[in-house]
């Protein structure tokens, strides 16, 4: 199974695609596009479809961003995704930044 699990990420990875893989309850995601705030809600909001959300962005350097997404009522837990790129991250997004879809 890991295995099997390991040449579907390589695949992905060679082809360009998004890669991702959870550890410890965080969803690690590589991106190869430059991430700002509607390529965070884009990722939110295919992880979590037809739901109301709230982003909270609790962590940013130049090459990922560590994101806890909530209930947007509720303020319940759902996950944390880390988002990774090659490519930059917005200067525009800074810790402790809601973003809300």
């Amino acid at each position: 199974m890991f295995i099997t699990g390991l040449l579907t990420i390589l695949a992905h990875a060679a082809i360009g695609g998004v890669v991702g893989g959870a550890v410890g309850g965080l969803v690690g995601l590589v991106i190869d596009a430059f991430v700002d705030d509607e390529t965070i809600k884009d990722t939110a909001r295919s992880r979590h479809v037809d739901e109301q959300l709230k982003l909270l962005i609790k962590d940013k350097n130049t090459r990922k961003v560590d994101v806890g997404i909530f209930e947007r009522y509720s303020d319940n837990h759902l996950e944390d995704i880390e988002i990774e790129t090659s490519k930059g991250v917005s200067d525009n997004l800074y810790k402790g930044q809601v973003l809300y879809v």
